[in-house]
């Protein structure tokens, strides 16, 4: 049976069977981050600035349509209540043999750009990828298969698959 994946809010990856009984737990020396007011701040203002944009491109086919009410969207994005820490890990990927990449936050706690902890399906640590290179996958496949989105200069989505080798 596959087991479950859970994690903390520290770096503290807890592996457990359908019934919840722990099997194991991957850690790394990692800790959640306080949210202080300049993280506060500075997560407000960058989903302002993201809204704004996105009101800027107008509504497209190829994405989702901007909101109804703008100003409630600024208003929620004001706001917004925010939990006391910022956890080390934001998201986990598991590979078809059982793997895991374990996503990180970045240097900027905002922002998705962070590096990515490799492990083995024996749960050893394989090592990491730094941040932005080339990213979480979107897919894997057998035998190292990876997908990853890329954007273009014209911000048109390409799907790249490439295979991973591990000690090679």
């Amino acid at each position: 049976m596959n087991p479950l994946i859970y994690a903390s809010s520290a770096y503290a990856i807890k592996l457990a069977r359908p019934d919840g009984s722990v099997i194991d737990v991957l850690t790394r020396p990692f800790s959640a981050q306080p949210v202080s007011e300049r993280i506060r701040q500075g997560m407000i203002d960058w989903r302002l600035q993201r809204l704004e944009a996105w009101l800027a491109m107008g509504s497209s086919s190829t994405g989702p349509l901007p909101p109804r009410d703008p100003e409630e969207s600024r208003r929620r994005i004001r706001e917004r209540v925010f939990y006391h820490e910022i956890p080390v890990v934001q998201g986990i990927r598991a590979t078809w043999d059982g793997g895991l990449w374990v996503h990180r936050r970045g240097e900027v706690a905002w922002e998705d750009e962070g590096p990515i902890d490799v492990f083995s399906a024996d749960r050893q640590y394989v090592g990491t990828l730094p941040a932005g290179a080339p990213g979480m996958p979107v897919a894997f496949g057998p035998g190292g298969l990876v997908a990853h989105l890329e954007r273009d200069e014209l911000d048109v989505l390409t799907v790249v698959v490439s295979r991973v080798v591990v000690g090679g």
